[in-house]
This record gives C-alpha cells, structure tokens and sequence, in this order.
C-alpha cells in the first residue's frame, strides 16, 4: 500500500491510498486489502494535517469495475481510494 499526494487535487490535501495488488473494484478487494487500505487512511490524515488546514474530510472509493478500476477515477491505473481534505 502507498499513498501519494494528487496531481490534480480537487482541494488541497487531496491523497490516494493505492494498493500494490491490482483489482477491478473495491468489490473484488480481498478482506485483508480493503482492511489495510483503511488502516492506511488514518495515516494519510496525519500527513494532511500536517501540509494543510482541511475543515472536513471526505472519503471515498469511485467505480464498479466496468468503466473506472476500484478507487479513484484513474483509468488504466490500480484502484485507489482518495482522502480529501475539503475546505
């Protein structure tokens, strides 16, 4: 699992949480792989807190499988689950 900060943030603070493991969707995760992806999220937290003043955070995890992979609208790209801290 690594997370990077977005090239194309929505907002400033905006991170992806991706798994080395590729899979269509979060669906399609094993149990182990969704749960160290939210174990990762608390992390990433700490890393906006520290760059950034967020006034909330959303999380999310876009796709189905069929047109986007399991995270992160990245096409072509392993499944990532964002962190944004919004403002």
């Amino acid at each position: 699992m690594f997370a990077l900060w977005d090239g194309f943030p929505v907002n400033p603070g905006h991170a992806l949480i991706i798994p080395y493991r590729h899979v269509g969707s979060w669906f399609e995760a094993t149990e182990e792989g969704q749960e160290e992806i939210l174990r990762t999220i608390p992390l990433v937290r700490e890393r906006i807190e520290a760059n950034h003043a967020p006034a909330g955070y959303n999380i999310g995890v876009n796709g189905d499988g069929t047109d986007q992979v399991g995270g992160q609208r990245i096409k072509g790209r392993r499944p990532t689950h964002r962190l944004v801290g919004a403002r």
